[in-house]
C-alpha cells in the first residue's frame, strides 16, 4: 500500500532560515493540495520525500516507487527522451491523450514551455509511480493542456501531492490540503477552497485572542507602573513627614506610627508583587501565541506617462529557433495600451514578446520584463543586487516585496530563492 510518512520532521538552508519544524502527517491513497506562501518550503518538502534532500531532524518513511516532477523546464532529462522514443502500447497511448508528437522531442529548446511539462508530466506517469509529486504542473499550461492532464491525472490511483496556486485546478483534483505557514504543517480533510475558509476563521480566532492577550498585558503593565509610583510616592511623603516632624512630636516618631508606615509599605510591596506577577503570565501567554501577519498589501506608485506614443513594436516573421510559427506579424504597442497575449501552448507568445524587447524604441532600462522561469543563476544574481544596494534603497525594495507577499526575512537570510520569491523580487526590482 503506497504511503507517506513525515515524523518530527524540521529541516533548514541555514541557521538562520528554520524552514520546516516538527512537521508530522500522513499519506495514502488519493491527490493532496501542497499550499502555502513563496519561500514557506513546499519544494522542500516534496524533496524530503522523494529522497532529493535529508532532514536533520525526526524521519521521512515512503512506501512505494516516487515519481517527481519538478518546477523549471529548461532541461530535457533523459526519462523525458525515453518516453519519446518508447513504442510500446502503455507509452503510445499516454502520449495520445496528452497530445504529444515524438518528433517535437529534438526541437526541446524551441518547445513552448508548457509543451514541456506536458512531456515531463507524461515522462513521469511512464514510469508508473505508486507516489507522484508534482510541482506547479499547470504553470505554463493553455486551457486544453490543463484539461487534459486534470483528465489524466484523475487516472492515476496512487498517493499524488500537487502544489499549486491554481484554486480550481486543486479543488478539482485533490481530496485534501496541505498548508504550511512558518515551518508548521496543518492538514484540513477538504479541497482548497473548501479548506481556506476553515484555516482563515481558526486564524482569526488565534488573532482576535492574542490581540486580547496584548491588551491585557498591556493594561497590567501600566498597573503595575501606577503601583510603583505610587508607592514611592507614599515612601517619599513617609520620609518627608518623619524629616519635618520636630523631635518632641511624639506621635510622628511613636512605634505606632513607625509600625503603620512599615505596614503600610509592606501592603504597597505585596500589590506591587501580585500586579508584577499577572504582568508576567500575561507577557508569557502573549508570547506563546504563533500568530504572525500574513505578509500582503497595497502597493503606490509614483509615475509619469511616457513621452513617445510609441513603445515597443515588431514586424516580420515569429520564429522558434529555425521554425517559422508566424509567417508575417505586425505588432505596435503605444504608451496607453493595456494588451493581453493569448494562445495556445507553442503559438508564439513568448517569441513575439522576445522580439518586441530585441530592439526597443525606448531605453531597455525602461522595460520590465519577467520570463517564465528563473533560474538558480539569475536567483543568486538577484541576491547580490539586493546586498548590493543602499539601506534606505534596499528597505524601499523589501517593503515592496512584503506587499506582494513575500516575507522580506526569510529572502534576507536565504542564500536561495523560491520561483516565487525570485519572481516578487525581480519585480521589486522593477
Amino acid at each position: 500500500m503506497p504511503s507517506i510518512h513525515f515524523h518530527t520532521v524540521s529541516f533548514s538552508y541555514s541557521s538562520a532560515v528554520d524552514l520546516l519544524t516538527d512537521v508530522s502527517f500522513d499519506l495514502g491513497r488519493g491527490w493532496s493540495g501542497l499550499v502555502g506562501a513563496n519561500g514557506s518550503g513546499k519544494s522542500t518538502l516534496l524533496s524530503l520525500i522523494d529522497g532529493g534532500l535529508e532532514p536533520d531532524a525526526g524521519s521521512v518513511s515512503v512506501e512505494g516507487i516516487v515519481g517527481s516532477c519538478p518546477q523549471a523546464v529548461e532541461d530535457r532529462h533523459s526519462q523525458v527522451t525515453e518516453f519519446a522514443h518508447a513504442w510500446d502500447g502503455d507509452a503510445y497511448n499516454l502520449r495520445r491523450r496528452l497530445k504529444l508528437d515524438p518528433q517535437d522531442i529534438d526541437r526541446w529548446p524551441t518547445l513552448s514551455p508548457g509543451e514541456r511539462k506536458r512531456w515531463q508530466i507524461g515522462s513521469v506517469l511512464a514510469t508508473r509511480p505508486d507516489i507522484l509529486l508534482l510541482d506547479e504542473p499547470t504553470n505554463h499550461l493553455d486551457a486544453d493542456g490543463h484539461a487534459i492532464l486534470a483528465t489524466e491525472l484523475q487516472r492515476f490511483p496512487g498517493v499524488g501531492i500537487i502544489v499549486s496556486h491554481d484554486r480550481g485546478f486543486l479543488d478539482h483534483l485533490t481530496i485534501k490540503t496541505l498548508r504550511l505557514s512558518r515551518g508548521a504543517l496543518s492538514i484540513w480533510g477538504a479541497p482548497y477552497s473548501e479548506a481556506k475558509p476553515e484555516w482563515e476563521a481558526a486564524q482569526a480566532t488565534v488573532q482576535a485572542e492574542y490581540e486580547r492577550t496584548k491588551q491585557e498585558r498591556e493594561k497590567a503593565d501600566r498597573r503595575l507602573a501606577d503601583q510603583r509610583r505610587a508607592a514611592e510616592t507614599e515612601r517619599a511623603r513617609t520620609k518627608r513627614q518623619f524629616r519635618l516632624s520636630g523631635p518632641k512630636d511624639h506621635d510622628a516618631h511613636s512605634a505606632a506610627a513607625i509600625g503603620k508606615a512599615a505596614k503600610g509599605d509592606a501592603s504597597m510591596s505585596k500589590a506591587i508583587s501580585v500586579a508584577k506577577a499577572r504582568a508576567d503570565r500575561l507577557s508569557e501567554a502573549e508570547g506563546r501565541f504563533k500568530y504572525t501577519p500574513v505578509p500582503g498589501g497595497d502597493l503606490f506608485f509614483h509615475y509619469q506617462p511616457a513621452r513617445r506614443e510609441r513603445l515597443l513594436s515588431y514586424s516580420g516573421p515569429i520564429a522558434a529557433g529555425d521554425r517559422v510559427i508566424a509567417d508575417e506579424v505586425d505588432v505596435l504597442l503605444g504608451r496607453t495600451d493595456r494588451i493581453r497575449l493569448a494562445g495556445r501552448n507553442g503559438a508564439g507568445k513568448t517569441s513575439l514578446i522576445r522580439h518586441l524587447i530585441h530592439e526597443p524604441d525606448i531605453p531597455p532600462d525602461r522595460i520590465l520584463y519577467l520570463p517564465q522561469e528563473t533560474d538558480a543563476s539569475a536567483a543568486a544574481d538577484l541576491i547580490a543586487r539586493l546586498a548590493a544596494l543602499p539601506a534606505d534603497i534596499r528597505g524601499r525594495v523589501l517593503q515592496i516585496v512584503a506587499a506582494l507577499g513575500a516575507d522580506p526575512t526569510r529572502i534576507l537570510a536565504s542564500e536561495s530563492l523560491s520561483a516565487g520569491e525570485a519572481r516578487k523580487l525581480a519585480m521589486a526590482f522593477g
